[in-house]
């Protein structure tokens, strides 16, 4: 994941977000219990994070970027089915980003 994808305010879903991508960072070397741990606590952190509704079109966009890694993590990127929901993902991350510079260029 890429913290560039934060939105700049500090909505439940950013907070969570920030720390499923501290999370994610790769580790080596890790013990059996420790990756399992670790896998069960990035589990944990999602679940929070997708039990909080979008405050913002930043927070949309955390949690396409989430999405979208999923998929590419699920290794299902090849198939036609996979990497076309893959792009349909992808394409709402982008949007959704954009429309986010948008609406802190130019507020309600």
């Amino acid at each position: 994941m890429s913290e560039e994808t934060l939105p700049s305010g500090e909505t439940p879903v950013a907070r969570d977000y920030r720390k499923l991508v501290v999370l994610e960072r790769p580790e080596y070397g890790l013990s059996d219990d420790t990756r399992a741990a670790r896998c069960a606590a990035i589990e944990q952190a999602t679940s929070v994070l997708i039990r909080h509704p979008a405050e913002t079109v930043g927070d949309i966009a955390c949690k396409l970027a989430l999405l979208c890694d999923r998929l590419r993590a699920m290794g299902d990127v090849v198939s036609e089915a996979g990497q076309l929901t893959l792009l349909v993902a992808e394409s709402a991350r982008a949007d959704a980003a954009r429309l986010a510079i948008r609406a802190a260029k130019h507020p309600l």
